[in-house]
């Protein structure tokens, strides 16, 4: 089953890298993705980074698709599926809580660029979202209504690691990547696509669909620094 994750996963940032940059850039793309070793060693275990990846990509082809389909006919089934593998990666480990400022701009821009289509889109989306978020919170999170679950849930997100120096982490992370082959090219690969992301803000060619990307890069990779340096963070 973690085989097929991973490969899904791999077909899933394929199909996306394609609809944002053409084929040809879509199996370089690819390319640099599966020539990363630590994606094997984590992707035969059964973790919740792959399949919380394969879930984000699909959730945003979802969402293109709902653009694509606009014209054609009813696309809010596009967006619905959009909002429930959002929340499935939510439900997939809990650093993927750090896609929520990016989908959150989207849902803004979209507001500001379709403000008369917005609010049937929203809903379908919304509903989709809570369909399998609200499922996993109430089934896997005990006494869900108290508020004392809530102040918890909070105090470990914004500490997951409670038990370690945050700072010896950051210090440590910080170095292995001018020490380490792994994280060098974690570190090559994180460089060129802020640099993308700067270029294309400065052009204003980027798309409201990339917002969810971007974020997540740059949210991942300080997360990351404060994590003890488990190459699955990446």
């Amino acid at each position: 089953v973690a085989v097929l994750f991973l490969l899904g996963m791999v077909l899933s940032f394929y199909f996306l890298a394609r609809s944002f940059y053409g084929r040809g850039m879509a199996f370089v793309s690819t390319a640099l993705l599966i020539s990363f070793p630590p994606l094997y060693g984590n992707g035969k275990a059964f973790l919740g980074e792959v399949p919380g990846l394969m879930y984000f990509f699909l959730s945003i082809i979802l969402w293109q698709a709902g653009h694509r389909f606009h014209r054609r006919g009813q696309p809010y089934l596009f967006y619905a599926l959009s909002g429930l593998f959002v929340g499935l990666t939510l439900a997939s480990k809990p650093s993927y809580f750090l896609i929520i400022p990016g989908f959150a701009i989207l849902l803004f821009s979209d507001y500001l660029e379709h403000a008369g289509k917005y609010a049937r889109r929203l809903i379908f989306w919304c509903g989709g979202f809570f369909a399998a978020a609200g499922a996993w919170f109430l089934v896997t999170v005990p006494k869900p209504y108290s508020l004392k679950t809530f102040k918890d849930i909070l105090d470990y997100y914004l500490n997951s690691y409670a038990d370690a120096n945050v700072w010896n982490n950051i210090s440590a992370n910080a170095s292995k990547l001018f020490t380490d082959g792994s994280a060098i090219l974690f570190l090559v690969l994180f460089l060129a696509v802020f640099v993308s992301f700067i270029y294309e803000l400065y052009t204003r060619r980027i798309t409201i669909e990339s917002w969810p990307l971007y974020a997540f890069v740059v949210l991942s990779f300080l997360w990351w620094l404060k994590t003890p340096g488990w190459y699955r963070y990446f």
